[in-house]
């Protein structure tokens, strides 16, 4: 019986695990996207005073 609690605990950890592994990349996904956002804003911005 222990045995089986013990499986079914590493399993939810592995799960858990996994879905902060998932997330992460999901996050640094959109820090990038948003990081060429603002570059490109700056890019802009730096056209415009230089007129």
């Amino acid at each position: 019986m222990k045995k089986c609690i013990f499986m079914f605990s590493l399993l939810v950890i592995t799960i858990v695990i996994a879905a902060i592994i998932e997330n992460s990349k999901k996050i640094k996904k959109e820090q990038e996207t948003t990081l060429t956002e603002t570059n490109n804003n700056l890019d802009s911005l730096m056209a415009n005073t230089t007129k």
